[in-house]
């Protein structure tokens, strides 16, 4: 499929291209894939015949260090994991 700009439609491009959401941030943020590390089996599907992908634990999953070059540095992650971690709890504890 190709993919088909402003220009050919004749709209007009937009004022910032870059206005990122926040979920967009938030998942990027989340992923350990942009620190530049691989992560492997991060679900699994109990048969070839299902679809339904279930979720692995940390200590399943394969992570290769040093991949690719890294978008987020480690220290931002780990500092923004332990952030969601008290967020989460915080929300939990409340309901």
């Amino acid at each position: 499929m190709r993919a088909i700009s402003p220009q050919t439609r004749m709209k007009a491009l937009p004022e910032n291209p870059y206005d990122w959401r926040d979920s967009t941030i938030v998942g990027i943020l989340e992923r350990m894939d942009y620190c530049g590390h691989t992560v492997n089996f991060k679900s699994y599907s109990k048969s070839h015949k299902l679809k339904k992908r279930i979720p692995t634990t940390k200590e399943q999953q394969a992570i290769f260090y040093n991949t690719h070059e890294a978008i987020v540095e480690d220290a931002v992650f780990e500092r923004v994991q332990k952030s969601f971690v008290t967020v989460h709890t915080l929300a939990e504890c409340s309901q």
